[in-house]
């Protein structure tokens, strides 16, 4: 049974390799984060999701997003987790209404494990689903989507962005998420337990 895992981030270099076909026949579970599209890049990211991670911000509207998902993880930033509860209770009201939809929700031990190992007090939602689906980093996933905001847009969607909307992400980046740190971590864990997908797609040949 095919048991590969890959999580796709929102980064540009998606649009670099058509890996959709790879993507859509290779692997069991294909995450996906926030709002990031599939109309119009299947090509690129495949056409399945098995799960979404998506902030906290969205997971009251999150049935109306995402009208046919329904594994969701909701990432609270540190600075929102006293709300825990209050997240608890949205979740709760959805599932009554979606009785097929599974949210869960990070707690308050889940953040503070990611600051207290590698010192990030706002994890990005991509680094949550690494960290979270690899179970911390022991267990071999797949990845794409990652490029820390090294090109001209933020997000692969972002084609048409302006550039005052693509500074303000990138600001975001560095100060609130501290995507720096971030990818010193994941280079640590590059090649045993993060694998990118290009080598996947070498591999196959």
């Amino acid at each position: 049974m095919n048991k590969n895992i890959l999580v796709i981030g929102n980064g540009i270099d998606i649009l670099e390799n058509e890996y959709g076909t790879i993507i859509d026949n290779n692997f069991c579970n294909i995450i996906r984060c926030n709002k990031a599209p599939i109309t119009d890049y299947e090509k690129y990211v495949g056409s399945k999701t098995n799960n979404r991670v998506t902030y906290s911000g969205l997971l009251k509207n999150i049935t109306k997003i995402f009208p046919s998902e329904k594994n969701i993880l909701i990432s609270i930033p540190n600075f929102k987790i006293q709300q825990f509860r209050h997240y608890l209770r949205i979740s709760k009201s959805l599932k009554k209404n979606n009785i097929d939809i599974e949210i869960k929700i990070t707690t308050r031990e889940f953040m503070l494990e990611i600051y207290e190992n590698y010192q990030i007090i706002n994890p990005s939602v991509g680094f949550v689903a690494l960290y979270y689906f690899s179970e911390k980093f022991k267990k071999k996933i797949y990845y794409i989507g990652f490029d820390g905001y090294s090109n001209e847009k933020s997000h692969y969607y972002h084609k048409k962005e302006t550039n005052k909307v693509n500074n303000f992400h990138r600001k975001n980046a560095n100060t609130f998420h501290n995507i720096k740190k971030e990818n010193e971590v994941l280079d640590k864990f590059k090649n045993n337990i993060l694998i990118h997908l290009k080598y996947f797609k070498e591999n196959k040949k």
